[in-house]
């Protein structure tokens, strides 16, 4: 209990001081650069204050001159906080239209150029994703959750095909990535923190130049397969 205090406690005070700063902080900076690095410095706050470890392997494969959309596995509410507190690139949102009706929280995410995806009706789902196509050709890498939602037990979801259809429209590669741990920490539906171990792997890249609209589904599956292998790799480290 005392651990979900202080968890509550940080993630209130920073969100409303960090957010306020975010807003000013964008003013100045339309890109919305440094108000990502004020997000890092939110989410790694929490992360230190509620007791939680994160491992990376696989920064290498982050290592690319061109934009690219990175897609994991969705397990809890720390996989948010572990991802932009430790991954070592710049990379904006793709979220549900809900988180940004939060007071501060949404206003500082549609600061930082995040990009709410509205599910409400088939034309506003296309306008969030050409709103995604255009901050990639801007130079921006986008992080997607393929399955939409945290899991309940931690297990993968079925994946949206609307990530899929961006990748192959913006001509980017995707980068698989695996989050294991999150879902022992702060499940959906619980609103109790407890202290844990998160690890996160990072897969090779994969090409998507010579793949058409027609073969979606295609790449959905091999992208789903990639990230199973990932997973299974993180259930078998020590750490």
């Amino acid at each position: 209990m005392i651990n979900s205090f202080i968890f509550w406690l940080v993630l209130f005070v920073s969100t409303l001081v960090l957010s306020i700063l975010a807003m000013v902080v964008a003013i100045f900076d339309p890109e919305g650069n440094k108000c990502h690095i004020i997000a890092r410095l939110w989410a790694k706050s929490i992360m230190v204050a509620s007791r939680v470890k994160t491992k990376i392997i696989g920064i290498e494969n982050l290592k690319s001159s061109s934009p690219v959309i990175l897609m994991s596995n969705h397990q809890g509410y720390f996989d948010i906080f572990a991802y932009l507190a430790y991954l070592p690139i710049q990379f904006r949102w793709l979220a549900k239209e809900s988180l940004f009706k939060i007071p501060f929280l949404g206003w500082g995410m549609r600061r930082a150029g995040y990009i709410s995806i509205d599910r409400s009706s088939l034309k506003k789902g296309y306008r969030s994703l050409n709103e995604a196509a255009e901050k990639i050709k801007s130079g921006k890498n986008v992080l997607i959750f393929p399955e939409g939602t945290r899991s309940k037990d931690g297990k993968l979801l079925p994946f949206k095909v609307g990530g899929f259809t961006l990748a192959i429209k913006a001509k980017v590669n995707i980068i698989p990535m695996a989050i294991t741990g999150s879902y022992k920490i702060m499940p959906k539906n619980r609103f109790t923190v407890k202290p844990g171990k998160i690890i996160i792997r990072i897969g090779e890249p994969i090409d998507i130049s010579e793949i058409s609209i027609k073969e979606k589904e295609t790449l959905m599956n091999k992208v789903r397969e990639k990230i199973e292998g990932l997973l299974k790799k993180n259930e078998e480290d020590k750490f």
